[in-house]
């Protein structure tokens, strides 16, 4: 919900840390790649393959 908010422009509600943990990327915002890396991280790990959080943000 967080990604939506921010994307329309809204105040995402998120507390600092929790902006911190959704901005996987590090690039100082929350934006829809942030959410489509874990949702990759999320589809990968579903499956059994043997993925990293850093394999998915190199991609």
């Amino acid at each position: 919900m967080a990604y939506a908010k921010t994307s329309a422009g809204l105040d995402s509600s998120l507390t600092d840390v929790k902006k911190e943990a959704a901005d996987v990327d590090g690039n100082g915002k929350i934006t829809i790649n942030n959410a489509y890396k874990i949702l990759q991280y999320y589809a990968n790990t579903s499956v059994g393959n043997d993925v990293t959080c850093d394999d998915i943000l190199a991609n």
